[in-house]
C-alpha cells in the first residue's frame, strides 16, 4: 500500500505542513504503509485525533470554549467538538446527522483496533500475529474518509484571524479588504 490509498490525509497533512506532530504521525503512516506494518493502525487513529485537535485549536472561541479540559479526552469527544465547531450540527438533514454519527463510531472502532492490535500503543505479547494488509487498508480508508470530511469542512469554515496559526499568506483575500 502507498499514500495513494489516503489522498485526503495526504492533502490535509500538506495543508498543515507546519504542524510538527501531525507531520510526525503522517510519517509513521507512510512508513507503516511502505512496510505493511501494523503501526499503520496506530498512525490512522493518531491522525484522526491530531486533525481534530488542530481544528479545535483553530476554530475554538476562547471566550466560549468547547475544547475539552481533561488531559486525555476520548476520540469521540474530540470528533464531536470538531464537528460542532465546523457547524455540522446546524445542518437539518437527518441522514447527514446519521453520517456524522457513523464517523464517530468508525473513529471509536479505530481506537479499539489500535488498542488491541497497534504495536506502538500499549504493550503487546511478542508472539501475537500481525494483522493482514486488508485490516490495515480498512483502517487507512476509514481514517481517510474522516480526515477528508473534517479537512474539507475546515477549509470552508470562517477563521478568527487573530487566533489562527495558519500562515499569513493563506488570508490574501482578507488583506485586500
Amino acid at each position: 500500500m502507498t499514500l495513494d490509498w489516503c489522498p485526503g490525509i495526504r492533502e490535509a497533512c500538506g495543508h498543515w505542513r507546519d504542524a510538527p506532530m501531525l507531520q510526525h504521525t503522517f510519517k509513521a503512516l507512510e512508513d507503516g504503509l511502505a512496510n505493511q506494518s501494523d503501526v499503520t493502525i496506530d498512525a490512522c487513529k493518531g491522525l484522526v485525533e491530531c486533525v481534530c485537535l488542530v481544528i479545535i485549536d483553530e476554530l475554538d472561541d476562547p471566550q466560549a470554549s468547547l475544547k475539552p479540559t481533561e488531559s486525555d479526552p476520548s476520540l469521540a469527544k474530540l470528533l464531536g467538538v470538531a464537528n460542532r465547531l465546523l457547524k455540522h450540527s446546524d445542518i437539518r438533514h437527518r441522514k447527514f446527522a446519521d453520517l456524522v454519527k457513523h464517523h464517530n463510531e468508525i473513529a471509536d472502532s479505530l481506537r479499539v483496533l489500535r488498542n488491541e492490535a497497534g504495536p506502538a500503543s500499549h504493550g503487546k505479547d511478542g508472539f501475537i500475529n500481525t494483522l493482514s494488509v486488508y485490516h490495515q487498508r480498512a483502517a487507512v480508508m476509514s481514517a481517510d474518509a474522516i480526515v477528508t470530511f473534517l479537512h474539507q469542512a475546515y477549509l470552508e469554515a470562517e477563521k478568527d484571524l487573530s487566533n489562527s496559526r495558519e500562515p499569513y499568506e493563506r488570508f490574501d483575500r482578507f488583506h485586500g479588504l
